[in-house]
């Protein structure tokens, strides 16, 4: 009776454990991906030239993580940044992954461009590039009357220094989509002073990069 017992308690820890196994696949599989979007800890603000003006650019490391399991991947798709500036909402979209820096602390380079498109993140992995983000055309098409604006996204870059003044705070709201899952989002806010604007005045390219801190939510 005692070899019995105890076979009869080894078989029930086994089909305990096997059931776990088991709930915890079927977790696993609905659960899927889990990306997650990290703020960036600097914002690239630039002048760069498109079609003979000079616009505000901006660019951001974008980390993402995937805390799914193993063999649930995903795949980041287009990522946006809108910027509240002097009142008016900007949004970019992406355009280039590059990799920017100065070698002498006065010119900008963006080092190797390469040309955004989607990226897998594997489960339990995860990805960090610098995206370039460029003002993208809105759709008017279908909009009656007058009050579409195509190039609302586009400012110029004298027009940015005139909204911008010791004082201010430029939020930026980054988002990505994710395929099959939800857009994922994080937010930052750059703290404008005098120093910032003299760099952006004075540096060769148009540009700095300031410290983008980021934006709790309120509880």
């Amino acid at each position: 009776m005692t070899i019995k017992r105890e076979t009869d308690l080894v078989a029930l820890a086994a089909f305990i454990l096997a059931f776990a196994a088991v709930a915890y696949q079927v977790a696993e599989y609905f659960r899927g991906a889990q990306v997650t979007l990290f703020g960036p800890e600097q914002i690239l603000i630039h002048g760069d030239d498109i079609d003979g003006q000079t616009y505000v650019r901006f660019a951001a490391r974008m980390s993402f993580i995937n805390s799914g399991d193993i063999g649930y991947n995903a795949v980041i798709g287009r990522e946006f940044l809108q910027v509240q500036i002097g009142g008016s909402s900007y949004t970019q979209t992406w355009q280039s992954f590059v990799h920017s820096g100065s070698p002498d602390g006065k010119t900008l380079s963006l080092g190797d461009v390469e040309e955004a498109v989607p990226t897998p993140i594997d489960g339990g992995d995860a990805v960090t590039h610098e995206t370039y983000f460029a003002p993208w055309p809105i759709d008017c098409k279908g909009v009656t009357g007058s009050n579409c604006n195509a190039s609302a996204n586009f400012m110029t870059w004298d027009a940015f220094l005139r909204s911008i003044k010791p004082g201010d705070v430029l939020k930026f709201d980054l988002s990505a989509n994710i395929f099959g899952k939800k857009p994922q989002s994080a937010s930052c806010m750059v703290a404008v002073n005098e120093t910032l604007i003299a760099q952006l005045t004075t540096t060769a390219n148009k540009w700095s990069a300031p410290t983008c801190e980021e934006a709790l939510s309120s509880p």
